[in-house]
């Protein structure tokens, strides 16, 4: 299942929303111990489980997805780290807005085993946790801090 969510923290309230319309790839050579991303997530589709919050999210007041839904994550750079961790550089892109971010990664390959196969998995699993904080103000929507944390678990047979 793949799944991100959005934190918004301010000084008069903190929430979190959620979508899993995530689509796009994730590849990752075990070997080599580095990979790529190109992932793009429906803003639009993200819940914070208060409709009235999501109607106005989705609005050109803030983050405008009703107009531009997209928020896409394209690596640039994947660095091994230590133990399962990954220095990820990348271009994120929301509100037509497109800037460098990096962050630590935490990637786990799963070998294909009965475990897999019971979950009905074809192949290998890997999991990907990482969390992105950005400033909206420099993607030109209006508010404070957000962050996306895509925690997918990308399934690649």
């Amino acid at each position: 299942m793949n799944l991100v969510t959005a934190e918004n923290e301010t000084d008069i309230g903190n929430f979190t929303a959620v979508t899993s319309k995530v689509s796009g790839t994730v590849i990752f050579d075990p070997a080599a111990r580095t990979g790529s991303a190109d992932l793009t997530v429906n803003g639009a589709s993200l819940s914070s489980r208060v409709p009235l919050r999501d109607g106005h999210m989705r609005s050109a007041d803030w983050f405008n997805f009703d107009t531009m839904p997209a928020i896409t994550f394209k690596s640039t750079r994947v660095q091994y780290v230590s133990g399962d961790n990954h220095r990820v550089t990348g271009t994120l892109t929301m509100n037509g807005v497109t800037r460098t971010v990096t962050s630590t990664a935490r990637v786990k390959l799963t070998p294909a085993n009965d475990l897999t196969r019971a979950s009905r998995i074809a192949g290998d699993a890997l999991a990907v946790s990482v969390g992105f904080s950005v400033k909206l103000s420099d993607f030109g929507v209006k508010g404070s801090w957000l962050e996306l944390c895509p925690t997918g678990n990308a399934l690649r047979p």
